[in-house]
């Protein structure tokens, strides 16, 4: 019986098959689980689904993301259930996201509910790296998954049920991995890039802005209004975010301390934040007027 436990404890996971893999018949493998089960050395998750329990601790051996990807065949990790294996979420919801090419009816255990979202194609699926029995949709899959499902990201449908539009989303992923960091970023560009702005006004912190509402396009606005054509705008900026609109702008000055981006895009730069660098600015591309200009990259 000890033995059989010890064996059975190596999966995460197990059903009756791997049980009459290790007993060689089917009846004996059914009457171990049941002496096993009375013991509290496994506990029955749902039909044919069980997991060891850890007698130090009283707990399963099984992750609530490994008995989602044991529910079917095809089942893995998708929306914010994704995201929160990920460590991309705010909080753990009790409930998870499985998507599967076969049905099934949502159940509960212990406190969490496991509950089926249709699959809508194949591609991005991968096997989590450090976890076995775990599958899951890939960052740029997930994100793309989130846009067209919103209701099944947490959080952001009670923004956008409301009556105020949202302006921007912020990303903090200053306590990720580098890769793990890399990975949000190619995925973000690649599904969102066409249709949003994004940018990281400081470090670690992801913004993503509707493409419309930038510094750029705001000061354009303001030009025509004015009847200020672009060749007579001074713009003054120190991050990613303002790329666009230093190289819409007649003379673009990037500050000392600005990122190497905005640096690329500027005609000049000016001192630091901390040295008055607008005001030098000001003095110098302003107030002198040289009269030959500043040369446009």
């Amino acid at each position: 019986m000890v033995d059989v436990y010890r064996q059975l404890a190596q999966y995460p996971v197990f059903t009756i098959d791997e049980a009459q893999g290790i007993t060689g018949n089917r009846k004996t493998a059914y009457f171990h689980l049941r002496q096993l089960a009375r013991k509290g050395l496994i506990q029955k998750v749902r039909n044919n689904i069980y997991s060891a329990i850890n007698p130090a601790t009283g707990q399963l051996v099984a992750s609530r993301y490994q008995i989602a990807c044991a529910i079917t065949a095809s089942a893995y990790l998708s929306h914010h259930s994704a995201f929160e294996y990920y460590g991309l979420a705010n909080q753990v919801f009790n409930e998870v996201y499985v998507s599967s090419d076969t049905r099934f009816k949502a159940f509960a255990f212990d406190h969490v509910t496991y509950r089926y979202i249709a699959s809508k194609m194949n591609d991005g699926v991968v096997e989590a790296r450090h976890t076995t029995g775990v599958r899951l949709t890939d960052l740029e899959r997930t994100v793309i998954d989130s846009i067209q499902d919103v209701n099944k990201v947490g959080g952001l449908e009670e923004e956008l049920q409301g009556d105020r539009m949202v302006a921007k989303v912020f990303i903090d992923v200053r306590d990720l991995t580098v890769e793990t960091v890399q990975e949000l970023r190619l995925a973000l560009h690649r599904s969102l890039a066409a249709h949003v702005g994004i940018s990281e006004s400081s470090a670690g912190i992801i913004d993503i802005a509707n493409s419309e509402a930038s510094k750029a396009s705001m000061a354009q606005q303001l030009a025509r209004s004015q009847g200020i054509p672009a060749e007579q705008v001074l713009a003054l900026a120190d991050n990613d975010a303002d790329v666009t609109l230093l190289r819409w702008a007649g003379i673009g000055i990037a500050m000392g301390n600005a990122s190497p981006a905005a640096k690329a895009a500027a005609d000049g730069i000016t001192s630091s934040n901390l040295r008055d660098g607008a005001a030098e600015a000001l003095e110098r591309w302003v107030l002198e007027r040289p009269t030959g200009g500043l040369r446009r990259r």
